[in-house]
């Protein structure tokens, strides 16, 4: 709004009758700030930081996959829900942070379902490890599904961003008020 405003202010007709700051001085120079050129890189940096969710993603380099050897029985997944991701560089920061846990096999977050599949082995790392490096990132793991519909409630920890889960319980989807 600001920008359009600027490009307004600078494109509409000049009132001579009054006099501009912004006017070329004695050897008649125009201050670089009162300038096309620096309306033209500011509106350039605008739309590049307005559509960073959009391709920011790009910039967050996953590592090359690692190849691990697991024995499947060792192997569990589970649903984390995440509050706080808005786009597709938040998932590509969730998924990352993830994957550099060790023992964490595959990760996949979602912005649209709110949440990350994770699969990892459970003789290498737990949940709540998981749950705390995606909460280094600014990102709030609120609680856990099992992939087989087990729904965990959570508790406040000391950690302001991760919570722990306690009483796991058969709910239906996480329909069992211990939300």
């Amino acid at each position: 709004m600001i920008i359009g405003y600027a490009w307004w202010d600078k494109l509409k007709p000049k009132d001579e009758s009054i006099e501009c700051a912004c006017d070329p001085d004695e050897e008649g120079k125009v201050s670089f700030w009162h300038t096309t050129a620096f309306l033209v890189l500011v509106s350039i940096f605008t739309v590049i930081m307005l559509s960073f969710p959009y391709w920011g993603d790009r910039f967050i380099q996953t590592d090359t996959p690692k190849k691990v050897m697991v024995e499947q029985q060792n192997i569990l997944k589970k649903v984390i829900n995440i509050e706080g991701m808005t786009c597709a560089a938040c998932e590509a920061t969730v998924s990352k942070v993830g994957s550099e846990v060790n023992g964490v096999v595959a990760i996949s977050a979602s912005t649209k379902e709110k949440h990350a599949i994770v699969s990892y082995d459970k003789t290498k790392t737990d949940i709540r490890t998981i749950m705390h490096a995606i909460g280094t990132t600014g990102y709030k793991p609120v609680g856990y599904d099992d992939a087989d519909g087990h729904h965990s409630a959570k508790m406040k920890s000391d950690t302001p961003q991760v919570h722990q889960m306690i009483k796991s319980s058969k709910c239906g989807g996480g329909k069992c008020g211990s939300n």
